[in-house]
């Protein structure tokens, strides 16, 4: 069994037990950069990025957070959570804490006797950084860290800051700096202190892509520095090679031995390890990681004018507002079980948003109400127009409710129900018309057939020959004349100016707010006032005018920079 052992001197009780100097998480924690042997600066911008080059995260496209695991020896390992926030305009913000525990370290005294005891020793590092391409492709970056160090008993805390800067160059280069604990931490004990040196890294990229596509990726790293009260300057050198960003393979060697590393990307998800090889047994490292949200950097890249930047801002602030008002208003209409009044306000929202998920849901919510809705009123109406004996009636409210809903038991049971009673009616007539049983017949249900599906012009043209071949039957004529009577209004109903101007007005809405979305302030303003001439009661459109006008001045003003 590997333990460590430290002589512990009665006077050295308030010592360090670990060199501040030879901390491992004062080097590298980012694992791509582990695989490389400690070459990978200037590639890094994950949510490790910092512990090499906080100017790394001014190139971080995404929210990131990784966890890493990596066993020393025996009863130590160190574990680190780290986190990155792309700022749309603002840089990166990140965060990691780290923690080294070392366990079941032997007591032995002045003699080199054991004592029979045993100690522990640990350091909880906390980063807090920042990093921001001030020029496009030109990145810097810094660091504040807080260390605390507790050993038998005897604690102390140490804080420090790095600086770096990072860059994209011609030629698929990249350039990395970075001065670590420009301000150093200082470990304070009751006999003495002891500090993080100094140290300066210089990291270079070269970046080929086989077939200029992102199928196959190699990456050639390298990296030289230098630290204070060294002899001499360190190197590193490495390789990565990223597969269709499925699988990446990395390998590198350094003054301390070589290195290797590997990681299976899947999707936004990151499974990664790598392996130092050292003169003792090899060191491993695990890590996670996960992306998510929109990719920050390309938003800005679309959006790099001051004048896109200032449509973005008053684009989203109208449209913010309107949405919010606008989910009241669908809110309000559905507990109130007005769907139609609900079906508009989710149409004025999706026309300010059409992928929205919540109005697309909800549309799909009230359509499912107002279909059953629908159904119920239309079962019920039938349910009183048997009543009344008016079974012809009947079949078509039920007919109509099938044609909404085509699986509803009730409705199909009782379309059945109404359809045998009309035929038993014809079957009276039919009987006391039997000279013409054949002619009337066949038209009468060939009438009910036809007005059942809607189709009345049809139908009254089979129950006039019912009238002619049986002029006792005089009920027909009330089905005549309830037949013109919707063909009438299906007519009116198309060809209503009431209609028409509703039409209007809705396309004018969603041509304005289409407009205003795409950044064409001044044709949503014509559109708006072109809507209140056709409505000049229309609150909304007055409101949106005003607003738009509104914002569109400032946008106006703070372009020419009064």
């Amino acid at each position: 069994m590997k333990k460590l052992i430290l002589v512990i001197f009665a006077a050295a009780l308030s010592a360090p037990f670990l060199s501040a100097a030879n901390l491992p998480f004062s080097g590298r924690l980012n694992i791509n950069d582990a695989g490389t042997a400690g070459s990978y600066m200037a590639f890094s911008d994950d949510s490790f990025a910092a512990s090499l080059n906080p100017a790394g995260l001014g190139f971080t496209t995404r929210q990131q957070v990784g966890l890493l695991y990596h066993p020393l020896f025996e009863s130590a390992f160190i574990s680190s959570l780290a986190y990155a926030l792309p700022l749309l305009d603002m840089g990166t913000a990140g965060f990691s804490i780290t923690h080294l525990s070392i366990s079941g370290i032997e007591e032995i005294d002045s003699s080199n006797l054991p004592t029979g005891k045993t100690f522990s020793d640990s350091y909880t590092h906390i980063m807090l950084s920042y990093g921001i391409q001030f020029i496009p492709g030109i990145s810097a970056g810094i660091n504040f860290k807080l260390t605390g160090h507790s050993v038998y008993n005897i604690s102390s805390y140490a804080y420090g800051f790095d600086a770096g800067a990072a860059a994209l160059l011609p030629f698929n280069l990249r350039a990395s700096l970075m001065l670590e604990n420009m301000v150093k931490p200082y470990f304070e004990y009751e006999n003495g202190g002891d500090s993080l040196p100094l140290k300066f890294s210089l990291g270079l990229g070269y970046e080929i892509r086989p077939g200029g596509n992102d199928s196959n990726i190699v990456r050639l790293s390298a990296l030289s520095y230098m630290e204070e009260g060294a002899v001499e300057a360190g190197y590193a050198a490495g390789a990565e090679y990223i597969h269709k960003n499925f699988l990446a393979a990395r390998a590198g060697y350094s003054g301390t031995g070589p290195a290797a590393g590997a990681s299976i990307i899947l999707g936004d998800f990151d499974i990664n390890y790598a392996c130092s090889f050292t003169a003792f047994d090899p060191l491993h490292r695990f890590s996670l990681s996960y992306k998510m949200g929109a990719d920050i950097r390309a938003l800005e890249a679309g959006a790099r004018t001051k004048e896109a930047k200032l449509r973005r801002e008053m684009i989203e602030k109208v449209r913010g507002e309107a949405l919010a008002d606008l989910r009241q208003e669908t809110e309000k209409h559905i507990l109130d079980k007005d769907y139609a009044a609900a079906l508009v306000s989710i149409s004025k929202g999706l026309a300010w948003d059409n992928s929205s998920e919540w109005f697309n849901s909800k549309n799909s919510e009230v359509e499912r109400l107002r279909k059953g809705e629908g159904v119920n009123r239309l079962i019920s109406e039938a349910k009183e127009l048997t009543a009344g004996k008016m079974h012809i009636d009947a079949l078509v409210k039920l007919r109509e409710a099938l044609d909404i809903d085509p699986g509803n038991k009730t409705a199909s049971e009782m379309f059945a129900r109404a359809k045998e009673s009309v035929e038993k009616t014809a079957e009276d007539n039919i009987i006391a018309e039997s000279k013409n049983e054949k002619t009337i017949r066949t038209n009468f249900n060939r009438g009910i057939s036809h007005y059942s599906e809607g189709r009345f012009e049809e139908a009254i043209a089979a129950w006039d020959n019912v009238i002619k071949a049986s002029p006792l039957q005089r009920q027909v004529y009330g089905f005549i004349e309830n037949a013109r009577k919707k063909i009438e209004s299906q007519k009116e109903e198309k060809t209503t100016a009431q209609f028409a101007r509703q039409q209007e007005i809705s396309s004018l809405y969603n041509k304005a707010v289409l407009a205003y979305t795409k950044g064409r302030f001044e044709e949503s303003i014509k559109l708006w006032r072109e809507l209140l001439r056709t409505d000049p009661d229309n609150t909304e459109a007055k409101e949106y005018l005003e607003k738009t006008a509104k914002e569109y001045a400032e946008f106006q003003r703070r372009s020419l920079g009064w």
